[in-house]
């Protein structure tokens, strides 16, 4: 019983993670606060211009930053590991746009 509990205790707190990402288009910036996995594995964070940004749960505790671009059509990504000190980061330098997102774990 005591172990059960224990399994229970470990997979709520895994569950509870929460992450901040800050979207930066064009030194235009939106904090998105207490964001969370509930019943998916992808949480849109947005779109700007023609981009659409995911926050994407890997397998592993691995995370990626998904950016789509139906114009072109593409798909970049970023993919680590995000921590409440260490940010996932992504950037996309074009002639006339500057795209920049940054996740980290939330302090809960």
């Amino acid at each position: 019983m005591k172990y059960v509990f224990l399994i229970l205790l470990l997979s709520f707190g895994v569950f509870a993670q929460s992450f901040e990402c800050k979207v930066s288009f064009n030194s235009q910036s939106q904090t998105l606060n207490d964001l969370q996995f509930n019943n998916s594995n992808q949480i849109k964070l947005g779109q700007a211009d023609s981009f659409t940004v995911f926050l994407n749960k890997n397998i592993d505790n691995q995370f990626s930053i998904e950016v789509y671009d139906p114009s072109v059509p593409s798909r970049t990504y970023s993919q680590g590991l995000i921590d409440k000190i260490t940010p996932l980061s992504y950037t996309l330098w074009l002639r006339e746009i500057l795209l920049e997102i940054k996740c980290l774990e939330e302090n809960v």
